[in-house]
């Protein structure tokens, strides 16, 4: 069983989406579980990407498609690009076998919850300006990322990214445990 995170997904700019995908999969490999970040390039579903692939899907950044679920078939057919969300991840992480997703709700570490309330207040603000604009669907995320980062003078990318990592320690921990037990 392995954690199936995609720091790419998470709108961050080029290159700290880079920087962030390699630390996650570190840190994953680093508490003995295999990382699978998962993503469809030219419309192949690719599971566990290989370092040209993850710096490929970094490079394309915007240029990739937010991927749930719902947009798999289309990707497919359309032969595009698209880092997948949790929907997403899970659907091909139960097709090729890695088991059922499990999906676990993890608090931002203490450390950097101190900025919540600015946070909060650009998010709020970035979620009208969304509805101002007009900004829906996949490109609602990536709106409201980049938004609340210019907002908050990046310290909600810092915080993100902490987040990130954080998912990425506990994920492993649990499959580590997980895989034990199954022992």
């Amino acid at each position: 069983m392995s954690p199936t995170l995609n720091p790419l997904e998470k709108g961050m700019p080029y290159p700290q989406n880079l920087e962030t995908a390699k630390e996650v999969e570190a840190i994953v490999r680093n508490n003995g579980a295999v990382p699978a970040t998962i993503a469809i390039l030219d419309g192949i579903p690719c599971i566990g990407l290989t370092t040209k692939e993850l710096e490929r899907l970094a490079n394309l950044g915007t240029k990739a498609q937010k991927t749930a679920r719902r947009d798999i078939a289309y990707l497919v057919a359309s032969r595009g690009n698209g880092a997948t969300t949790v929907s997403a991840t899970m659907f091909f992480a139960s097709m090729l076998g890695l088991g059922t997703g499990i999906l676990i709700a993890v608090p931002i570490p203490k450390e950097h919850a101190a900025s919540g309330s600015l946070i909060e207040s650009a998010i709020q603000k970035a979620l009208q300006e969304a509805r101002d604009k007009k900004v829906t669907g996949n490109a609602e995320t990536p709106f409201l990322l980049a938004r609340v980062n210019e907002l908050t003078g990046g310290a909600s990318l810092a915080s993100n990214i902490a987040l990130v990592k954080n998912n990425a320690l506990v994920g492993a921990k649990i499959a580590v445990a997980h895989a034990r037990m199954r022992q």
